[in-house]
């Protein structure tokens, strides 16, 4: 029975090691991030990419387009982008568009606007192409608003109000909206708010404030909210967070920074505590890129939009998940095959193979 024992094990070590091949070379470089898109789409009036969703195979970026209206576009590779949607949806005064990657319910894919003259209006499509209105905000101050997940069957929307502070609503339908936070998380300097991400089991948003810098709340059950970062990540003139999505077990945290440019953090499910992105400058590299977002994943890859004001707004991506230089990997686990029970090992087996294969697939998939 040993001898069995330990041929199944040498077995097992075999069919794992030649599964370890196909992960991330060891030299893997922490500066990954990779220019796209520039120039605002070919028109420098695209100030601001940096909100982006997935519907149906597409990849979707709304723009911030301030002489003549949000412009939506997308594409099917991650690469080429078509223009779908311009003039903000047929009213100029939508002059920016916003999506979410989670904002999608019953099928349909949920965008917002920035309004300053009549107050944001929400707006969804099926197909991407065809856009419907459904909502107008309650109150004309709320000049953005944001349709950004669904949590627990409720399809949440964050505000921009500079006079009470940012609201949160939520509904089960996308018609009938309840507010349920208190406005600004009782300050009104926290004049921006939008639930974006769920990361273990907790809803997480984040705040605009030009006082004491963006801070980070999360919920358990969307109605009772803590902050769990320092106002602006101990810099207060990080005056924005921005919460983007999981991006190979971690969250990521985008910044607006007028002085030094918008940078990217990252929140550990291992360590809990947050860190700078690996391989992220601030502003890429330009503080004309006064905001850096992560926005959405799509084919593998996490995506990044920048407002900038000066050359048009642009996007980026990141091919790889590296944390200081170091690619962590789950394959290393197999060295205790020997020390593990046979069913354990099995089981341990069948997890690499699959997120090798997973690797594998995304390595193809990428742009």
């Amino acid at each position: 029975m040993k001898t069995a024992t330990v041929t199944i094990m040498t077995a097992l070590l075999f069919l794992t090691s030649s599964l370890i091949i196909t992960t991330l070379p060891a030299n893997a470089t922490p500066t990954a991030w990779t220019k796209i898109i520039s120039s605002g789409f070919g028109d420098p009036n695209n100030q601001q990419m940096e909100f982006m969703a997935v519907l149906n195979d597409y990849i979707y970026v709304g723009t911030g387009n301030w002489a003549t209206g949000g412009e939506v576009w997308r594409s099917s590779d991650g690469k080429t982008f078509a223009k779908v949607a311009d003039t903000g949806f047929g009213n100029p005064n939508n002059v920016e568009v916003f999506f979410f990657p989670g904002a999608i319910l019953n099928g349909y894919l949920y965008a917002g606007t920035g309004n300053d003259a009549q107050g944001g209006e929400v707006y969804r499509s099926s197909d991407g192409i065809h856009w419907t209105w459904i909502f107008d905000v309650p109150s004309w101050d709320d000049i953005d608003v944001f349709p950004t997940l669904v949590f627990e069957n409720y399809l949440y929307v964050g505000s921009y109000n500079t006079h009470a502070g940012g609201r949160i609503w939520r509904s089960s339908n996308g018609i009938n909206w309840t507010q349920i936070n208190t406005d600004g998380f009782g300050d009104p300097n926290n004049f921006m708010a939008f639930p974006a991400t769920v990361f273990n089991g907790y809803l997480y948003t984040g705040t605009r404030n030009e006082v004491t810098g963006g801070e980070v709340w999360r919920t358990e059950n969307g109605l009772d909210w803590t902050q769990v970062n320092v106002d602006g990540f101990s810099n207060a003139s990080n005056i924005w967070s921005f919460v983007g999505p999981v991006f190979e077990g971690s969250l990521y945290v985008g910044t607006a920074n007028e002085v030094f440019g918008g940078t990217i953090l990252v929140l550990s499910a291992v360590c809990g505590n947050w860190a700078n992105a690996a391989g992220m400058s601030q502003g890429f590299g330009t503080i004309a890129n006064v905001k850096a977002m992560p926005a959405v994943v799509f084919n593998c890859c996490l995506y990044a939009g920048t407002y900038n004001t000066i050359t048009g707004g642009e996007i980026w991506l990141l091919q790889q998940h590296v944390v200081g230089g170091i690619v962590a990997s789950v394959d290393k686990s197999v060295l205790l095959i020997p020390y593990m029970g046979i069913s354990s090992a099995i089981l341990l087996v069948t997890i690499v193979a699959a997120v090798c294969i997973k690797r594998e697939k995304c390595r193809k998939e990428k742009p």
